[in-house]
């Protein structure tokens, strides 16, 4: 099966829309059937998959959820992800609140295909 990730990687930092709080991502390439991963690193890289079983909730936001573990607003990062073709990456964030605008630097990445 043909997947795709990002050929390098790339961040992008701001304000948050909802919060006001300033916050950076990073988006990082993954090994083949990774999927689409979110890892908080102010939590030992605590990683949260992007897959249904753990949406808590989608009221004005996407939201996941593991174990107590949340992240919110993810839904502008996705659909950039999704839209690109890109299978597997690393979502690296610090915070709760993920940066809508960081979606730009999903499509500016180069995909790369995987074996």
């Amino acid at each position: 099966m043909f997947q795709t990730t990002i050929a390098n990687s790339a961040s992008a930092e701001g304000v948050g829309l909802h919060t006001g709080v300033y916050g950076r991502i990073r988006l990082v390439p993954a090994p083949a059937d990774t999927g689409i991963v979110f890892r908080r690193v102010d939590l030992d890289n605590f990683a949260i998959e992007a897959q249904g079983h753990n949406v808590a909730r989608v009221s004005y936001a996407t939201s996941l959820m593991k174990h107590g573990v949340l992240l919110s607003t993810t839904e502008h990062l996705l659909a950039a992800i999704y839209s690109c073709g890109i299978d597997n990456i690393y979502i690296v964030r610090r915070a709760v609140y993920a940066n809508a605008r960081a979606g730009r630097h999903a499509a500016a990445s180069a995909q790369t295909p995987l074996p």
